[in-house]
Formats: structure tokens, C-alpha cells, sequence
């Protein structure tokens, strides 16, 4: 649409990485206390643990790639940590 090239910049898996690592996380740590706590049917508390994790986390995979984008655009870094064109990245 504007014109700019992003074909320099790739954040490569580290969206997954963060919401996985965090959202996902928290969700399982949610699932042990609900079964702790209120103990409901196996098959419940993994349809909720599941639906929670992907209701969750998608939606915030496109936030976690734009930030990491945009970080990777405002820093001026290629794809493999680089500075572009003899930009101090510092």
C-alpha cells in the first residue's frame, strides 16, 4: 500500500515463541486450578483449556508479529540481526 519493502524484515517464529510460551502458559496454569479447585470432568476442563488457548492466542499472534515488526522496521535489522545499508542499528 505505501510503498515500503519489508522483504528484509521477517520475525521468523518468535510470535509463536512469546504467545506460546506466555499465553499458553497461563492458560494451562488456569486449567490446574480449575481442576484443582472445582474439579470438573476431564473432557470439560480440556474443551475450555483448549478454547481458551486458541481464542486467546491467535488474535494475539498478529499483535506479537506487528510488534516484533515494527521493532525490526524502527531498529533497521535485516532478517539475520544485521544493521541495513551500514545503518548503526545501536
Amino acid at each position: 500500500m505505501c510503498g515500503v519493502d519489508f522483504s528484509q524484515n521477517d520475525v521468523g517464529d518468535g510470535p509463536a515463541f512469546f504467545v506460546g510460551t506466555f499465553w499458553c502458559f497461563a492458560a494451562a496454569i488456569g486449567a490446574v486450578v480449575a481442576e484443582l479447585t472445582i474439579a470438573p470432568p476431564l473432557w470439560l476442563n480440556l474443551l475450555v483449556c483448549l478454547l481458551v488457548m486458541l481464542v486467546g492466542s491467535l488474535p494475539l499472534l498478529r499483535l506479537v508479529r506487528s510488534i516484533l515488526l515494527h521493532q525490526q522496521f524502527r531498529l533497521r535489522l535485516k532478517a539475520d540481526g544485521s544493521a541495513q545499508d551500514g545503518v548503526d542499528a545501536r
